[in-house]
Parts: structure tokens; sequence; C-alpha cells
């Protein structure tokens, strides 16, 4: 987090911006670039593909607060 804005993806208006930046990937927590390659956007929120390719279904699921019952 940002020790200026507050934020963790700085706004333009702020000193310690960095151009490019479009978000923060869901899964590593680094700041995904404009024009970086292999972002994927699910369900409104962007990973990194190697960190989404890292997750398995449980780990996706939970990403999203979607609760995986036991075996029935």
């Amino acid at each position: 987090m940002c020790e200026i804005c507050h934020q963790y993806i700085c706004p333009n208006s702020c000193p310690n911006a960095e151009e490019g930046a479009v978000g923060v990937c869901a899964y590593c927590e680094d700041i995904v670039y404009e024009g970086q390659h292999r972002i994927r956007e699910v369900g409104g929120r962007l990973f990194h593909a190697e960190c989404l390719e890292e997750l398995s279904v449980a780990e996706l699921l939970a990403q999203f607060e979607i609760e995986v019952s036991e075996e029935l």
C-alpha cells in the first residue's frame, strides 16, 4: 500500500504512480500493468496467467468465496 495515497494502485495524481498500472493480481497481489501479456480477468478480478494456472479448482473457488462441500 502506498504511504502517500494509501491505495494499492496509485492514482495519476500520486507522485508514486506507476505508469500503466491497471490493477493487482488477485492471487500474488503484484501490480498488473497495461500491455503486460498473459493477463486474465475472471469474475472481474485480474490474474497473471501464470498465477491462475497455479491455482487448483478449490483455491480458485476460494478466491471468490465459494465454499465447496465435502463429498456426499
